[in-house]
């Protein structure tokens, strides 16, 4: 029950979070909102991952990584976003998504591992 009260928790955090970036982020012409918030998520995913000089209770790691990510970043508005987008900013989308989040990913990877990342 505890496990699902820190999600919940987590979860409430990350969904406003969400919802104030998207107002605060202009959309127009493309998608920046859900782009930022999905880069800014797989690179503190990552992060809170392989966090070793970080001690994380098992139970705060879970409300921070599948309550507070989960809920903050957006896999399904992404691939609703990108389904109407035009042909050639579609393709710019799923690149800058794709290799971005997975670049941010690695750095918080890095970090999280007390490697120097540069």
């Amino acid at each position: 029950m505890r496990d699902i009260i820190a999600v919940a928790i987590g979860g409430f955090i990350g969904t406003t979070l969400r919802f104030t970036a998207s107002k605060w982020i202009p959309a127009v012409h493309f998608p920046w909102g859900t782009l930022t918030v999905n880069l800014i998520g797989s690179f503190f995913l990552a992060l809170i991952t392989y966090a070793r000089g970080m001690p994380l209770h098992p139970r705060i790691r879970l409300g921070l990584a599948t309550g507070l990510i989960g809920s903050f970043t957006t896999f399904s508005t992404f691939c609703a976003e990108w389904l109407i987008l035009p042909s050639p900013v579609a393709f710019g989308y799923g690149s800058l998504s794709l290799i971005g989040g997975l670049g941010c990913a690695w750095l918080g990877a890095q970090i999280g591992k007390g490697r120097n990342a540069c």
